[in-house]
């Protein structure tokens, strides 16, 4: 008998995870297909008293991920050995990301910048309302304490709660959550009667940053660093999952005037 690799190990592990999410009257043709591999990683690799639950166990070692944080971490002090080190003495970003906690749409990554470069929140269609403390600290810390000069309200296209917020369907405790997009949704409902389909969905999305963006200007955080003269701008951008491109919505606004504009 063999001795059983880690990456070998996981692949073992993935297909029996995948074996168990299965309906074997929706997904025959699959289960086809990953039953015989399992047998034959299990008959060349394993004991065959293995219980199932102790070869689910393994799924709770995350090590590999640490493998990889020693990777990543060495190939970046290859390129600069004193990234880390420059790093930890201060944070100074210039920028503020409020997108959507999505995990493909990660910021940093989009806009190829570097850790420290910015000071993100994230969460459920990238919404910032007034009554949520959470996001409303990260603004406050990241405008009166980090002095950024620009906070992004980044959303995405094909966003899930989005799409959720459009339905009638019961999601439990998140529906909270996406009355916040269903408002979004009744503030433009004659221009998305309009609309159809996907044209309709993408629409929401940009209209649900464009309202965000709208919320941050609108904060107190905002508004007493304007009146304070600080230089900062809030803007409203979009992304697509399927290009990997960022689309501008046109709003840029940079003190109270800008927004009196806006909403006159």
């Amino acid at each position: 008998m063999h001795a059983l690799t880690r990456p070998l190990q996981r692949e073992f592990y993935s297909l029996v995870i995948n074996l168990q999410a299965l309906n074997s009257a929706e997904k025959a043709a699959d289960r086809l297909l990953i039953e015989p591999a399992i047998c034959k990683i299990r008959l060349e690799y394993h004991p065959p008293n293995n219980s199932l639950a102790e070869e689910l166990s393994v799924l709770k070692d995350l090590s590999h991920l640490f493998e990889r944080n020693v990777k990543w971490a060495g190939e970046v002090k290859d390129k600069n050995p004193d990234f880390f080190t420059e790093l930890s003495k201060q944070q100074a970003p210039e920028y503020l990301w409020i997108g959507c906690s999505d995990s493909r749409v990660p910021a940093n990554q989009i806009v190829a910048l570097p850790p420290g470069e910015i000071f993100v929140h994230r969460n459920i269609a990238n919404v910032a309302v007034h009554s949520d403390l959470n996001c409303l600290s990260v603004i406050q810390y990241a405008v009166d304490a980090l002095k950024v000069k620009h906070i992004v309200v980044c959303g995405h296209y094909g966003c899930g709660g989005i799409k959720a917020a459009m339905g009638n369907e019961e999601n439990g405790l998140i529906d909270n959550w996406l009355g916040h997009i269903k408002d979004v949704s009744r503030f433009h409902a004659e221009e998305l009667s309009q609309l159809e389909g996907d044209e309709k969905f993408n629409r929401l999305c940009e209209l649900n940053v464009l309202e965000q963006a709208a919320n941050v200007c609108n904060s107190t955080v905002v508004q007493s660093a304007w009146k304070r003269g600080a230089d900062l701008s809030v803007h409203a951008w979009i992304y697509s999952i399927e290009n990997g491109l960022l689309k501008d919505l046109s709003l840029s606004i940079s003190s109270p005037q800008d927004l009196e504009k806006l909403n006159s």
